[in-house]
């Protein structure tokens, strides 16, 4: 099944203004949500995501986020880092009251303390 059409930031601030002049004639939510083209759902993810944004200001958000879902992408998962974390913690390569701290739990839970 396609999913709905995606539009730009500036076409959602576009349509939040034009719910906010048929909500203020006494339109209904469901009413206003029907002529825009879109299920109350998103009217109302798209208000608290956009509520009083400029058009630059919205664009300006959506670049961000694509920015940071690229740079996780580029880090990885981020277990690769976590598994070498937990190999260093178990053979004790590391430095400190981390070693000790978890050697002293890892004692106490053999012994059954």
């Amino acid at each position: 099944m396609p999913r709905g059409k995606k539009f730009t930031a500036e076409q959602i601030i576009e349509k939040l203004r034009e719910a906010e002049v048929g909500l203020a004639q006494g339109n209904t939510v469901p009413e206003v949500v029907r002529k825009l083209g879109v299920t109350e759902q998103t009217y109302y993810r798209w208000k608290r995501e956009y509520a009083g944004l400029r058009t630059d200001q919205a664009k300006r958000l959506k670049d961000l986020q694509k920015e940071n879902a690229n740079s996780r992408s580029d880090e990885g998962s981020g277990l690769e880092t976590g598994r070498a974390f937990g190999y260093a913690r178990r053979t004790g390569t590391t430095s400190g009251a981390t070693t000790s701290s978890w050697i002293g739990r890892r004692t106490a839970a053999r012994s059954g303390c």
